[in-house]
């Protein structure tokens, strides 16, 4: 966790000049910033994205799970005599 994403999109021509709403279920696990995913901590999250004119509505779902990352440890080799 910690890394982010820029989320992208694209719209019909026939329903540009709409709104963009992206929020998250869990912003303790997705934040979302200006449209931007950033992964905070271990867990899942539910994004939803809605668009919408005057004449067109639409709205999207998926889920998006943060595991733990892998980190790397490496130990100098040392003997010690008391």
């Amino acid at each position: 966790y910690g890394d982010t994403k820029t989320l992208t999109w694209s719209v019909a021509e026939a329903a540009k000049g709409g709104t963009i709403e992206v929020t998250s279920s869990a912003n303790d696990v997705i934040a979302v910033e200006n449209n931007t995913l950033r992964a905070a901590k271990v867990g899942t999250a539910k994004i939803t994205v809605k668009y919408e004119t005057a004449d067109y509505y639409d709205e999207a779902e998926f889920n998006i799970t943060v595991n733990k990352k892998p980190i790397t440890v490496t130990a100098e080799n040392m003997t010690v005599v008391y």
